[in-house]
């Protein structure tokens, strides 16, 4: 998933941030998850890290078990493979405002370590181009 400016380079790129894409997908694209691009102003753009700063400002990370992928047992069940890490202790915000979502290639669904840091990175990637204003799209092809 990327973030360009108009007639200029990249200025955002996301990998499997499911919630920053379907905050896209439900605020600017209509609710339309087609793999086309989309205007997004910077009004927009501030909207959304107003969103992420009220995320953050509720997460406390804790020491917890995090999902690292798959495996599948003798039964053919997934089993998830768990690791040490940290998770969001109350995630009640976060899946009210800027929940996660499955999809094909959409990485963990999980509220932890890996979701607070893709918001600590929109939030610093925002905050850079909402300094020099004007128009950008957003494109989720892949």
């Amino acid at each position: 998933m990327y973030l360009f400016k108009k007639t200029e380079k990249k200025v955002a790129y996301w990998r499997k941030a499911n919630a920053i894409h379907n905050w896209f997908v439900k605020n600017i694209q209509d609710g339309n998850d087609d793999c086309k691009d989309y205007t997004v102003s910077t009004y927009q753009l501030e909207t959304l890290l107003d969103v992420i700063r009220t995320v953050l400002k509720s997460i406390k990370l804790v020491d917890g078990d995090i999902t690292n992928g798959m495996t599948l047992d003798k039964d053919g069940k997934l089993n998830p493979i768990l690791e040490k890490g940290k998770i969001i202790k109350n995630p009640s915000i976060a899946r009210k405002l800027l929940p996660t979502t499955k999809g094909f290639f959409f990485g963990g669904t999980d509220y932890d370590q890996c979701y607070y840091g893709d918001l600590i990175y929109t939030e610093k990637k925002l905050k850079e181009i909402i300094k020099k204003d004007g128009d950008y799209y957003y494109s989720s092809s892949w």
